[in-house]
């Protein structure tokens, strides 16, 4: 991966594509979690902390019109 000068990346979670499938877009909430979405339509909150290992719970499905179902 070829970042600018002065920044850094860091994996911070692996897909299980078996059960994610690909993320294909994110959005952060107000509480700094990352709202993400599958190509299937599932939608899942991943949470960092520094005292545990991350973790992404499914929320729901998307509907058709962007909204959860």
């Amino acid at each position: 991966m070829n970042l600018p000068d002065g920044f850094v990346a860091e994996q911070i979670y692996e897909v299980p594509n078996t059960e994610q499938v690909s993320w294909i877009s994110m959005a952060v909430d107000d509480r700094g979690r990352l709202i993400t979405s599958d190509q299937r339509g599932g939608l899942y909150r991943l949470t960092v902390s520094d005292d545990q290992q991350p973790s992404a719970p499914k929320l729901g499905r998307r509907s058709a019109a962007g909204r959860s179902a």
